[in-house]
């Protein structure tokens, strides 16, 4: 074995546990959508910095709770980027609006002085506007696209013996021998 940091050998289940996580960094790394991951990421680093010097009775409540939708909003953007694009529109709907109570858990942050206006003008200027931009842009695709990758929507026609035909959509007036295979 040879040590990898301080603590961590190769062939420890602390250094095997870091090349996994490693490997999911990468792996995430390469996906189209990590500005929007590792702004999550990122936001939530900075959470818990803040939230460590709330006073006690914020901390275990509005802090927690800030952080724990900080924590959904990343695991949500980690499933939607592992789903099939037919099912991704109503998971980035649910990103949005798990994202839109952080948003209102942090206002309240500041409105009642547990983050100072520097504070949250980082968090919201550095984090939320950009989160929240890619989030909507997300939303937006998977609208236009209706959930699907493919840009044309095909919905099933019936079929002729054995094989189903595929329609496009807004051709379902026209006679299904046209489409049908020979």
């Amino acid at each position: 074995m040879f040590k990898v940091g301080r603590y961590l050998e190769f062939g420890s289940p602390k250094a095997d546990l870091g090349i996994w996580l490693n490997f999911l960094n990468l792996k995430t790394m390469q996906n189209k959508n990590f500005t929007l991951y590792h702004k999550i990421y990122q936001l939530i680093k900075i959470m818990y910095k803040t939230v460590k010097n709330f006073p006690k009775e914020h901390k275990y409540s509005l802090g927690n709770e800030m952080i724990g939708l900080a924590w959904e909003c990343l695991d949500l953007t980690i499933l939607v980027n592992n789903l099939p694009n037919e099912q991704k529109k109503i998971k980035i709907e649910n990103l949005s609006v798990v994202f839109d109570k952080l948003k209102m858990r942090l206002r309240m942050g500041q409105e009642i002085n547990l983050l100072s206006v520097g504070q949250f003008s980082h968090i919201n200027e550095g984090y939320l506007l950009e989160i929240g931009k890619e989030i909507g842009g997300w939303l937006k695709w998977a609208k236009k696209a209706g959930g699907g990758g493919d840009k044309r929507n095909f919905f099933m026609a019936g079929a002729f013996g054995s094989q189903i035909n595929l329609i496009p959509k807004g051709a379902h007036n026209l006679p299904t021998a046209i489409f049908a295979a020979s």
